[in-house]
């Protein structure tokens, strides 16, 4: 069985309908169009090696979780941002995922904090963006995310970079500036 805890939530399916679940859904968004589809988030951020060989077997050569970075107090012992390349492909390390409550210092911070330690590479977990809480406690604001839309594009004189995941995956566009860099 497929089976992980995260945050006291048991996510269990057996390997037969994980790997029908996961292949399945990658084939039904290549068929839609989306392309290149080689990134995967883990429900409920569930992952343990059974999961991962799955998603690998589907074809994705990245997947997520959330958490393991330093963010917001949160972790005090863990590192400030993922390495490049990640030291786990298939269980990249993110800061909590942006949600009602995080603020606009918040998610400054996972950028500053990474400038500050040596730079690396911030995955932000974004589950919806709107102004009426359409994914529950996961809604960011959509004026906060804004907000920090705007005060991010200057920061590429600190080094700093926006980029996909498949970017920074492939070492696609933009090139790296020279010296310590934060990729998001």
């Amino acid at each position: 069985a497929v089976a992980a805890t995260w945050d006291g939530l048991d996510v269990s399916v057996n390997l037969a309908t994980a790997q029908t679940e996961v292949c399945n859904d990658r084939q039904a968004l290549l068929a839609q169009g989306f392309a290149p589809v080689a990134s995967f988030a883990y429900p409920e951020a569930a992952v343990n090696n059974t999961a991962k060989q799955v998603v690998q077997g589907c074809g994705y050569t990245s997947a997520r979780g959330v958490g393991s970075l330093y963010s917001a107090g949160a972790c005090p012992d863990c590192t400030y941002a993922e390495t490049v390349p990640p030291a786990d492909a298939l269980n990249l390390r993110t800061p909590d995922s942006a949600g009602s409550t995080t603020t606009l210092a918040q998610l400054q911070s996972y950028v500053t904090d990474a400038e500050t330690h040596g730079g690396g590479w911030i995955v932000l977990t974004f589950h919806g963006i709107c102004t009426n809480s359409c994914t529950g406690t996961n809604s960011l604001n959509t004026n906060t995310f804004t907000q920090f839309l705007d005060w991010l594009q200057p920061r590429s004189g600190n080094g700093t970079q926006v980029r996909t995941v498949g970017q920074v995956m492939t070492g696609g566009n933009p090139p790296p500036p020279a010296g310590p860099t934060t990729t998001i």
